[in-house]
């Protein structure tokens, strides 16, 4: 009987076994097989438009806020957390309608600090590095949010952001205590999600500029951040889609762009127990202590629980993962290879909303979307529906270089002109080479009327497009003065008026009594020979120094001077010595008679 009880429970626990085995098994295929939609729910500012006259005049006329963003006084050596980061008015936009389109326009006079610990310097920011800098303003449309929506069934689905909509801190005022970091004076940890920055940023500012009052109500709740345990189940983020990009708006803001075109992108679950940091997703990967709570600089991918009834009033959109959806490869290339980098390839459901995205490299300028021969579109991000069919959907992003450089012989026949473009240590340089032809001479480089440099080999930094004279002159076109003048003790003989280059032979003799020292021009000496050659290039005085033979007469004493046999001690009037104090004051009258009416002695 025991017996058959053990052998009952071992059935029993084998079977029990392959149950739970079956069950994962057809969770986790149905966890693959799950039904993804995505829908168009809110506008917020993405694409960056050119300015133009119709934007300018509206921007003018807006009303333009301050985004009232952070910075601290960090030094270089000693970016200080302790709680001092303030408010700083550097940064505004306005909001705008034309033609019924919505737009915000942005500018700022100081760089967004990628930590609000540092001083607003470009070397702390990546905005310039996003090709965003001061004193300009930008200009970028609202467009409707992309949203992938998981669907539970039920009232409420849930739906996350497809793309990076912004750059925030998670925490903007944080002091640092023994190794611990703090929201401001409060004894709080800086990475405590209820009480940070992102979280009333969220629900106030996004939520405000985003959401209408009647789509608001649609929204369950908050805004969110996803949590690492949402972040890495595949139910909610599948692989391929944890790997995002920044729109324009966002890479305005500050965000930072990896090399291969991606950004990080940050989660609400607390990294360390100090509090300086919080989880994030790098390069597809859950990562923890990397990323800083007082980081401006990484993505925000907000995600929410809406209403579901929802989709049934907005676009949708069957993306890859709908089941039985008819799917299209799309392929992007870049021309030339060496422009910049693209992302958005991959397999996509037909009737999926997709984004590619083209990142210049230095050196160049996106010069548009290319379908064929066609051109799509010149904006950076481009996104299009997939269209029904089977074939792979083909696009390449063309850029060119960013500036150029013209060069032109002035007159053609002086010369012969080259230029070329290199790119070295995030510079642009220009190399431009100007070659005399026989019987002409170079003068210059020339920009409209403006020299800028005499060499024939030039190489500068290129910051504009640029047009560049190379000025010839013929040889015996151009004569140059060649002076020479009168020098007491000798004479000179070669000056006078000669052509370009033209051969010039000064000669130098010294009078009898007189030696030569040296060819001079002002003060510096040129050649130390009496006789002088050179090719004229300029008007020039030479001046030949001389100077007199040292005394050959041993007998002639110098005027004044005493006779060197006659001591110092012998008066010159009187012939004697004075010593003695008395002697002293006759002396002294003897020696002026002396000087008045000569020696006597």
């Amino acid at each position: 009987m025991k017996t058959s009880k053990k052998l009952l429970s071992i059935l029993l626990s084998v079977l029990l076994v392959v149950l739970t085995v079956s069950c994962l098994a057809v969770c986790f295929t149905a966890s693959a097989e799950y039904s993804y939609h995505y829908i168009h729910f809110g506008t917020y500012p993405q694409t960056r438009v050119n300015e133009t006259t119709a934007l300018k005049n509206a921007a003018n006329n807006a009303t333009w806020k301050s985004y009232d963003y952070y910075i601290g006084y960090g030094s270089t050596n000693d970016p200080r957390v302790d709680g001092t980061m303030m408010v700083g008015r550097y940064m505004q936009f306005a909001d705008f309608f034309l033609n019924g389109v919505k737009y915000r326009a942005v500018k700022f006079n100081y760089y967004r600090p990628y930590a609000t610990n540092w001083g607003p310097v470009a070397s702390r920011s990546y905005q310039d590095d996003n090709g965003y800098v001061t004193d300009t303003t930008y200009y970028f449309e609202y467009e409707p949010l992309t949203w992938r929506v998981v669907d539970n069934g039920g009232t409420r689905c849930y739906a996350i952001c497809e793309s990076i909509i912004d750059a925030q801190a998670y925490q903007n005022v944080v002091r640092e205590e023994s190794g611990n970091y703090y929201i401001g004076t409060s004894s709080v940890y800086a990475n405590h999600y209820d009480r940070s920055s992102i979280h009333a940023w969220l629900n106030e500012d996004f939520l405000n500029t985003a959401f209408t009052a009647a789509q608001q109500r649609k929204i369950h709740s908050m805004i969110y951040l996803l949590t690492r345990s949402e972040a890495a189940n595949d139910y909610y983020v599948p692989t391929s889609s944890r790997r995002v990009t920044g729109t324009d708006y966002a890479e305005c803001q500050g965000l930072k762009v990896e090399s291969d075109g991606y950004s990080n992108w940050i989660l609400r679950d607390d990294a360390h127990s100090s509090g300086q940091y919080v989880y994030g997703v790098s390069n597809g990967s859950i990562a923890a202590n990397s990323f800083l709570v007082y980081s401006t600089s990484n993505g925000i991918r907000p995600h929410c629980i809406l209403e579901a009834d929802t989709t049934s009033d907005t676009t949708v959109n069957p993306g890859l993962y709908s089941a039985g959806n008819k799917i299209r490869t799309v392929n992007v290339t870049v021309n030339p290879a060496a422009g910049g980098t693209v992302t958005g390839a991959g397999d996509y459901g037909v009737g999926a909303s997709v984004t590619v995205k083209a990142t210049p490299k230095t050196g160049y300028k996106f010069d548009g979307w290319y379908q064929g021969g066609t051109r799509l579109s010149t904006n950076k991000s481009y996104t299009f529906t997939v269209p029904d069919g089977t074939s792979s959907l083909n696009y390449t992003a063309k850029f060119t270089t960013a500036y150029t450089v013209t060069v032109i012989a002035d007159p053609a026949a002086g010369g012969t002109v080259t230029s070329s473009i290199t790119y070295t240590n995030d510079l642009t340089w220009a190399h431009v080479v100007a070659t005399p032809n026989s019987g002409y001479h170079f003068v210059g480089w020339y920009e409209g009327n403006t020299k800028f440099n005499d060499g024939e080999d030039w190489q500068f930094v290129l910051k504009k497009d640029i047009t560049l004279k190379a000025k010839f002159e013929k040889n015996d076109a151009v004569n140059y003065e060649v002076i020479t003048p009168v020098s007491e003790g000798g004479t000179v003989t070669g000056g006078g008026t000669y052509h370009y280059h033209e051969l010039v032979i000064l000669t130098a003799t010294p009078n009898s009594g007189y030696h030569f020292v040296g060819w001079y021009e002002g003060n510096t000496k040129v050649e130390d020979s009496e006789v002088y050659k050179f090719g004229a290039t300029e008007n020039v005085t030479v001046t030949a120094k001389f100077e007199k033979d040292a005394s050959t007469d041993p007998g002639t004493p110098d005027p004044g001077t005493p006779d060197p046999g006659t001591p110092e001690s012998v008066c010159p009037w009187c012939g004697g010595q004075h010593n003695g104090f008395f002697q002293g004051i006759i002396g002294f009258f003897h020696g002026i008679f002396a000087k008045l009416f000569g020696a006597r002695y």
